[in-house]
């Protein structure tokens, strides 16, 4: 459950995400979201994510939240095929609890995975690290360790979030599969088919739609991996 914690500091509209970059608040919840709050940081970001796996949205995500603005000496490729444009307009921005230098908790990782996983579903994003950024990436001269020191952090909640992603679509394609095979059964009980070569067409028909399902998942699978 995402709690509504919304802050002054944003822009109305304007953002166009393809991408999720992953920030450390270097203190707590409370503390940031007060910052957030203050004018004179002119800071903010999309969500917060807390220790305990709880999290906070700040900014709504089609309003452009203060997280990422100054690009110094980037390396992640969307900030460099992007140059001149603000990455607060086109990236969603996801804090975490706690300081460069910790250990991340297993509930805030869970938490920050499924909470990228639902973004990046809701604005078709590919799950993987290209799309999915730390904040030293787009500035790596005074945020060197944003979200954190270890690094590999980063690749455990892609990871996770790509795990999770997979197994939804695998569900779902199951769930799809075993309707069309119901509705034929449904049919054919209520004699409603009974020519055996319409019968057959529409067994041809369910075919197709299973090959473009698996279709989708291969592409899935090869678009977060």
């Amino acid at each position: 459950m995402i709690i509504q914690k919304l802050v002054r500091n944003f822009t109305p509209g304007g953002c166009k995400p393809v991408g999720v970059c992953i920030h450390i608040m270097e203190g707590n919840m409370r503390g940031t979201r007060s910052w957030f709050n203050n004018p004179v940081s002119r800071a903010s970001s999309h969500y917060g994510v807390s220790r305990t796996g709880e999290v906070w949205q700040f900014v709504k995500e089609e309003d452009v939240a203060w997280a990422q603005g100054g690009v110094r000496q980037p390396t992640a490729r969307l900030v460099l095929d992007r140059p001149g444009i603000n990455p607060n307009r086109y990236l969603i921005s996801i804090e975490h609890e706690g300081f460069s230098n910790d250990v991340w908790s297993e509930p805030m990782k869970k938490a920050s995975a499924e909470l990228i996983r639902n973004i990046c579903i809701r604005h078709i994003i590919p799950i993987n690290r290209t799309h999915i950024i730390g904040h030293y990436e787009i500035n790596s001269v005074s945020r060197p360790n944003c979200p954190a020191i270890n690094k590999i952090i980063i690749d455990d909640i892609v990871q996770i979030a790509q795990a999770r992603s997979l197994f939804w679509i695998k569900e779902q394609i199951k769930i799809i599969k075993q309707k069309i095979i119901n509705l034929l059964q449904i049919l054919m009980a209520k004699r409603q088919i009974s020519d055996a070569d319409k019968i057959k067409n529409i067994e041809h028909k369910i075919a197709v739609i299973s090959n473009e399902l698996d279709k989708i998942k291969k592409e899935a699978d090869d678009n977060m991996f």
